[in-house]
């Protein structure tokens, strides 16, 4: 209801969230700032890959660099944001 016309975000206790998922067996693998996470999936990569098709210049190719930078600027969106990765142990 009322998407994309309302906030969403919440706070997370990444700690008693890590406690429960051990208490079912869950293993801790990465906990990080969204920015080291999408750069480790080779973020960087692929943005470059995709400027290389579409050609480096042109207001598209900006947009795109643009965007991407929200999600990589420590201060901006990317800083507000972590990632935890947690796996099934057996």
């Amino acid at each position: 209801e009322r998407i994309g016309l309302q906030d969403i975000t919440a706070s997370v206790n990444f700690t008693a969230l890590i406690e429960y998922g051990r208490d079912f067996g869950l293993e801790a693998v990465s906990f990080s700032r969204q920015t080291d996470y999408l750069i480790g999936l080779g973020l960087l990569d692929l943005a470059g890959e995709l400027d290389a098709e579409a050609g480096n210049d042109g207001p598209e190719a900006l947009r795109r660099r643009l965007a991407l930078k929200q999600f990589l600027v420590p201060h901006g969106i990317a800083g507000a944001f972590r990632v935890l990765v947690q796996q099934k142990l057996y």
